[in-house]
């Protein structure tokens, strides 16, 4: 199943004064850079976490960043990087599982 503009609006709800626009271009952002193959079943997951840390670190995004200090970072992307850990955690040669 692909991320849709829906489908993130149910799971992340405040986002929802967000303008549809940047929501579509954020979740096409998160896409291209998130990887199916390290994620497996959970790279919607992924992408929708991703989504909302792009959200959140734009000038607006104030609800979901971390301390300052922290370089950007918000809880949606603490949450990314303890998935992506998970997932991709191991050895990986480069190209190993990629079409």
């Amino acid at each position: 199943m692909a991320v849709t503009l829906s489908s993130f609006r149910t799971e992340y709800p405040e986002f929802a004064p967000t303008a549809d626009a940047l929501v579509t271009a954020k979740i096409a952002a998160a896409t291209r850079r998130c990887s199916a193959t390290v994620f497996g079943d959970s790279y919607d997951d992924a992408v929708m976490l991703l989504t909302a840390h792009l959200l959140s670190s734009a000038p607006g995004g104030q609800q979901g960043r971390l301390e300052k200090g922290d370089e950007g970072a918000t809880t949606y992307l603490a949450e990314w990087k303890r998935l992506a850990q998970q997932r991709g955690g191991g050895a990986w040669a480069i190209g190993a599982w990629e079409p």
